[in-house]
């Protein structure tokens, strides 16, 4: 059976990271991280209150609910390496973080960047593979300020800040089955061959 490739990412690596026996596990973390956006956008509804005041409060609340949930210790695969607003979580020994950005073009340090807790991390890993994890609580459309549409994607990136993949969680505040994002890696367009003329045929041309 040939293995599908993400970006030169091949499935069965994908595989190791999310699997039949984790993905419940992966996807609850999303579940959490949905959830308090969705509640957020539900009871910050004044006129005082806009993106910006629903953004920080949903931060807020979902960095407290991940270590909410691991105080409880009713998740064993759930670590916690960084307490601090930049937030660095493990899922079955994999090292997370989140932030609510446009996952076509982010812009978002937590995204593009990978934490001092995710950097020992980065001597294992070669340029063709994820070396740091990202949740991204993005809106369906993001160019829409109005959209109150989540999804959450779990995204992987290379050590040159480059997806290897990205895997979508929910649409529409409905769980689905987890499903790679294909990025074509860029085609090589040949470039046509471009006579240079010398001095020496200008002359000739003219005598003739």
């Amino acid at each position: 059976m040939k293995k599908k490739v993400f970006n030169g990412y091949t499935v069965s690596k994908l595989d190791s990271i999310i699997n039949e026996r984790n993905q419940s596990d992966f996807i609850q973390v999303g579940n959490w991280l949905l959830e308090e956006t969705l509640n957020t956008q539900d009871d910050l509804t004044r006129s005082t209150d806009d993106n910006y005041t629903r953004g920080t409060t949903a931060f807020g609340r979902q960095k407290n609910r991940i270590l909410i949930e691991y105080n409880s210790q009713n998740y064993k695969w759930l670590r916690i390496h960084s307490n601090t607003n930049d937030l660095v979580f493990s899922i079955h020994g994999t090292r997370c973080r989140f932030a609510s950005d446009d996952f076509v073009n982010p812009k978002k340090n937590a995204v593009l960047f990978p934490n001092e807790a995710q950097l020992e991390l980065l001597p294992e890993t070669r340029i063709d593979e994820p070396d740091h994890f990202c949740y991204i609580i993005t809106k369906l459309d993001f160019n829409d300020e109005s959209s109150v549409d989540f999804d959450v994607i779990f995204a992987g990136l290379n050590r040159q800040n480059k997806f290897m993949f990205k895997c979508s969680f929910f649409s529409n505040s409905t769980l689905l089955p987890i499903e790679a994002i294909i990025e074509p890696p860029p085609v090589e367009v040949e470039k046509p061959m471009v006579e240079v003329k010398t001095k020496a045929d200008s002359d000739n041309k003219i005598n003739e």
